[in-house]
């Protein structure tokens, strides 16, 4: 991480805790010294070190932090990162699916999201069931076969990046969009 973009809220929660965190030290000092970036209609002055407030056009001067740093990551920052996805300005999604269902909260992907095809990079599933998935953009979207061929075609390649069995297949019903799959995941808890 070369710089971390944050929205008002989150930037808050982070603000307040983070510089004055007495564990997880290795975390602690790699977001207090990173630069940062706040998008924040309401904020006029920033505390915490290393922060800048964002200025003007959001998605120019996103651009143009995107030019200047390598690797900049967002953490929540949900109002900011609709902005984001509507300008077309994030590369790499890691998602994280937890085993809870709290039947409400906000939409990761909301009106204007412009629909783009995802290639998945890595995945990871941990011991008390949270999946870490991560993906990069793979352009346009490419919109289904659903014939029986397609639909094995779509299992076997979701099986095999996700590192799974050949039986998967056999243990659900045919899938053939990415979505369904993880609705299927996130309710059968494959």
């Amino acid at each position: 991480m070369d710089a971390l973009l944050l929205g008002r809220k989150t930037y808050d929660i982070f603000a307040a805790y983070w510089p004055r965190a007495t564990s997880d030290k290795e975390i602690a000092d790699k977001l207090n010294n990173a630069p940062k970036f706040v998008a924040s209609r309401s904020r006029r002055k920033l505390e915490w070190n290393n922060s800048s407030l964002i200025q003007g056009d959001v998605s120019r001067e996103v651009a143009r932090i995107k030019e200047k740093h390598g690797e900049v990551h967002v953490i929540g920052s949900g109002n900011l990162v609709q902005t984001l996805l509507r300008h077309d300005l994030v590369d790499r999604f890691n998602l994280w699916v937890y085993p809870l269902l709290l039947g409400t909260g906000k939409r990761l992907f909301g009106e204007g999201t412009l629909p783009a095809g995802l290639r998945l990079t890595s995945s990871q599933a941990f011991p008390k069931g949270a999946i870490h998935l991560a993906y990069e953009r793979a352009g346009k979207p490419k919109h289904g076969d659903l014939s029986v061929e397609a639909r094995r075609t779509t299992w076997d390649e979701t099986a095999s990046a996700l590192g799974t069995e050949s039986g998967f297949r056999n243990a659900a019903p045919a899938c053939p969009s990415l979505k369904y799959l993880l609705w299927f995941t996130i309710f059968s808890g494959v």
